[in-house]
């Protein structure tokens, strides 16, 4: 005969078997919502899709997404308000035109503006990573400006207390301006600049 199994190996066999028929209920559930979503003029109300704004929740993260990192290295206040309009009134379009929803029934979560705070946040975080990935010479020439100008404070403050101060850490601070400097125009030689449309 088999030898017999642990109790304990019989009890995680047992909670692992749970554990995956409750994964199935889990991605049946999830696959049902992804279809009704997509069913076109099916007509959601809150008893028949509950889920509606949840999806468009996460609809309106993947356009923030999506449209972020298409605006990576952009600038201007115009492709802001642009994502703005982008993440607020595409999912509304989507729900009116193509679902056919009731969108005033949905009383506890307003369909046309929940999660638009966050995915204008989301849309902002996205963009400003892209930006400043791009613009890392930039960056880099702020920060070396920044300490040559600690340094010269320090050095000022040393004259008025009447200390020499250190000219050594003075010209420490020139060398690595320099330095960057030479680094930061071999990166700006090395990126193409797109010249802005307006």
């Amino acid at each position: 005969p088999p030898p017999a199994l642990p109790p304990h190996t019989i009890t995680s066999m047992a909670q692992s078997a749970t554990l995956s028929s409750s994964m199935k209920e889990r991605l049946k559930k999830l696959n049902r919502i992804i279809k009704q979503f997509f069913s076109l003029g099916s007509k959601p109300t809150p008893a028949t899709f509950p889920e509606l704004p949840d999806c468009v929740l996460w609809l309106r993260f993947s356009l923030a997404i999506i449209y972020g990192i298409y605006l990576g290295p952009r600038a201007g206040a115009f492709n802001g308000l642009f994502g703005l309009n982008i993440v607020t009134f595409v999912p509304i379009m989507y729900c009116q035109l193509m679902l056919v929803a009731d969108m005033d029934s949905y009383t506890d979560q307003s369909l046309h503006f929940v999660g638009v705070a966050q995915s204008i946040g989301l849309l902002m975080l996205v963009w400003l990573f892209g930006f400043t990935q791009v613009h890392a010479p930039e960056e880099a020439k702020l920060v070396a400006a920044m300490i040559v100008q600690q340094v010269v404070q320090q050095q000022q403050n040393g004259n008025e207390d009447g200390s020499t101060g250190n000219p050594d850490e003075f010209d420490a601070a020139a060398a690595a301006e320099a330095a960057v400097d030479g680094t930061v125009g071999a990166a700006e030689a090395a990126i193409p600049v797109e010249q802005s449309e307006f």
